[in-house]
């Protein structure tokens, strides 16, 4: 599989903007590279993709949940700080990693709440 997406996060570090990353069908990354042209094959993502570890899988609701629940208690952070709080997979891993898709946030506020209170983002497993 090659996805790519606005931002691809990992355990360390900052997020990688405008990457895509290549996963054996065994679940390993094989690549992850900047996207300076298209890609054959590969899909976009609008929004944030990050990955846990093969042994850490959660469901795609349990993960909003999660994300939401570490908002709350920590407003001040950012949606890039939060998600490197659920145990994420590192770049350089040669571990199988799940990779899941945040989207419907707003990425210049980097918050999963709108300024309301409501949320309109969700996870999906890739």
């Amino acid at each position: 599989m090659i996805a790519a997406a606005h931002y691809i996060v990992f355990d360390q570090g900052n997020p990688y903007k405008q990457h895509y990353i290549k996963i054996s069908d065994e679940g390993i990354i094989e690549k992850l590279e900047p996207l300076e042209k298209e890609i054959a094959h590969a899909k976009f993502f609008n929004g944030i993709l990050f990955a846990l570890p093969h042994a850490e899988v959660l469901g795609e609701l349990e993960l909003l949940k999660e994300l939401l629940y570490l908002e709350k208690i920590q407003p001040e952070k950012s949606v890039f700080e939060l998600l490197k709080l659920l145990k994420l997979a590192g770049a350089e891993s040669s571990n199988r990693i799940v990779l899941y898709s945040l989207c419907g946030i707003d990425l210049l506020a980097a918050k999963l709440r709108t300024g309301d209170g409501s949320c309109h983002c969700h996870i999906q497993r890739l």
